[in-house]
């Protein structure tokens, strides 16, 4: 049985730091090295869940594409039951690039910027008996940001939840 099911985003985070000037003159720069890791507020609490030996569950929509591989990798080495991760080949993963200054504030941009997979969130794909089986239900992130089903199917599910009995929670910490 999963204590918690997590519902909501699943993206790539592209750590790209900014070049560092190791001289006033700005002639000599070094380049650190961009890193590749998982990322999306309801994947990255899903994964936080999972290391602290919660059972966690993860509902959202990713492409069949480089980073929606990345997603399911991640997730499966996270040990996040990945059963209702939806897969869809018309969509996009989004990676998000995350450029870090020298005093170490982030920059966000995410690409692709159209066919978004965490905006799509189909409810007939869902499989309701995880929901009856959960001991709590959180989401957070973008896919309830934007008016697509992933809001519509979040919404659906804290009902569900909620009729339930089941304790709900969400976390809405963007930079807007």
């Amino acid at each position: 049985m999963l204590k918690v099911l997590v519902v909501g985003d699943a993206t790539v985070d592209i750590i790209v730091p900014y070049p560092k000037f190791l001289n006033e003159e700005r002639t000599l720069v070094d380049y650190p090295t961009p890193c590749i890791q998982g990322g999306g507020t309801a994947a990255n609490t899903a994964v936080a869940l999972s290391r602290l030996d919660i059972p966690t569950g993860f509902i959202g929509t990713i492409g069949d594409d480089q980073y929606g591989r990345y997603v399911v990798k991640d997730f499966k080495e996270e040990k996040v039951d990945t059963e209702q991760l939806i897969i869809e080949p018309d969509l996009n993963t989004v990676g998000v690039f995350a450029f870090i200054d020298e005093h170490g504030e982030r920059y966000l941009w995410g690409w692709p910027r159209v066919d978004q997979a965490f905006k799509v969130i189909d409810m007939n794909k869902v499989n309701t008996s995880k929901i009856k089986n959960a001991s709590w239900v959180h989401s957070s992130g973008m896919a309830i940001v934007h008016d697509t089903s992933a809001r519509e199917t979040i919404i659906r599910i804290f009902k569900k939840a909620y009729e339930l009995g089941i304790p709900t929670s969400f976390d809405l910490n963007l930079r807007v």
